[in-house]
C-alpha cells in the first residue's frame, strides 16, 4: 500500500515528495475555494468594516508569533 511506502520515507522524501505533488497539482487542476472559505471571509471582512475586528499589522503578527512559539519551546 502507499500508506506503508509513505512510512518508510525519510522527512526529507515526504517533503520532496509533497512539494512535487502539489507542482504537479497547481499545474493540472484549477482549484477553486470551497463556499465555506467564502463564507468566513465575507464574515470577517463585514465586522472588520463594521470595526468589529482586532487587527494587527504583519510584524506585530510575526512578533507575537515568535514570543507564543519561544513559550513553547
Amino acid at each position: 500500500m502507499i500508506t506503508e511506502t509513505l512510512k518508510r520515507l525519510s522527512n526529507n522524501q515526504k517533503m520532496q515528495l509533497m512539494e512535487e505533488l502539489w507542482a504537479e497539482l497547481s499545474n493540472v487542476l484549477e482549484l477553486e475555494s470551497p463556499q465555506w472559505h467564502k463564507s468566513i471571509l465575507e464574515e470577517r471582512m463585514h465586522s472588520y468594516k463594521k470595526g468589529n475586528l482586532n487587527t494587527m499589522s504583519l510584524d506585530e503578527a510575526k512578533i507575537k508569533l515568535l514570543k507564543e512559539f519561544e513559550k513553547k519551546h
